[in-house]
Parts: C-alpha cells; structure tokens; sequence
C-alpha cells in the first residue's frame, strides 16, 4: 500500500475502531482509515501514608472494616488524589472491598484467595452539581493481606462513568509495593 494510505475491500464497508500508538484509526463506511488523535489518559497518584516519603502513619487510607461472612477482609476506605506531581485535587478515590480467603470451605473445589474490589473516583468532589463520576469493578487472585496487594498493577472494567470520565473503558492502578504509592491511569 503506497504511503499511509489504507483501505479494504469493498466487502468490509463497516464502521471500524482500531487503537494504534496514540492515534486512533477510525474507518468510515466507504472503507477509507482517518486518523484522529486518541482521547488523553487522566491520571492520579495517591499515597498509603499522609506524606511522600512514608514517614508518617498511620496510613491516609480512612478506613471502615466490616465483617462479612468467611472473608478475612472487608473495609470501604477513601484517600485524596493527586496529580502526577502531587499537587492537590478536589478529587477522591473510594474502594469497597472484601478478601475472600483461600481454601474456604463453603466452596467445593476450594478456590485461591480472591479479592473483590469496586472503586468510585469522584472529580470535583467540593462541588456536586459540577463533579464527574467513574465505578470500576475487579475480582482478582491476590495473596496479600488486608488492603495491601502483592501485584504490579490491576485493570479494572468501568462499569460507569459522567463528565470529564465519559467514554473511559479501563481504569489501571499501577501500585508501588516499596514506596507504597499508588498511579491510577484512566482511558
């Protein structure tokens, strides 16, 4: 194909999206590819500790346990989120989440030990007839104990989302087990 110019046949005259780099390749029914740049990422840091260097505790998760039948942890905690460069936000992230522990017996054949996890971002949380929403969902096998994971990242489905979130598919949380920090990247 002769530059960047690329076509299908005429049997193929169906709308197409195809993500590439930082564009997206959008078809149009004639089958000629346009190219449009891909919507930008929105991403947050938040933090386990009330300050950076982890110097402090307790942790600046505001956490609510509850007991919940065969599980080892259930707790709903908040923390504020930050920019890349942790300037402050009127933004909060909020988790629900319940560890089912391995082996459980109510369950025939026993399981590993999964964590069932539901997280609310809320932009402009100070202002609600002007904040945005994003719910995100994720059950996942994870070894850790309480609200720590022991994995590099999780992609979690949107199950929801208005305002500035609108159109976003995937929320990833890259987690920092060292520094306990934490990068939320939502597309």
């Amino acid at each position: 194909m002769p530059g960047n110019q690329y076509t299908f046949s005429n049997v193929f005259k169906t709308k197409m999206r195809v993500a590439y780099g930082d564009k997206l390749l959008l078809s149009t029914m004639g089958g000629q590819l346009k190219t449009i740049p891909a919507a930008q990422p929105i991403t947050y840091n938040y933090k386990l500790h009330t300050d950076i260097n982890n110097t402090s505790s307790p942790s600046n998760l505001s956490t609510l346990s509850y007991s919940t039948a065969g599980t080892t942890f259930a707790a709903i905690s908040s923390t504020p989120l930050y920019t890349t460069s942790w300037a402050n936000t009127d933004d909060v992230i909020v988790f629900d989440g319940i560890r089912i522990p391995a082996g459980a017996s109510y369950i025939d054949p026993p399981l590993p030990s999964i964590y069932n996890e539901t997280i609310n971002i809320t932009h402009n949380i100070s202002t609600p007839n002007q904040s945005s929403f994003i719910t995100a969902k994720m059950d996942y096998i994870d070894n850790g104990s309480g609200f720590t994971t022991q994995l590099e990242y999780l992609d979690y489905v949107v199950t929801g989302a208005n305002g500035i979130f609108q159109g976003k598919t995937n929320l990833r949380i890259n987690f920092d087990n060292v520094n306990y920090t934490r990068e939320v990247v939502i597309t």
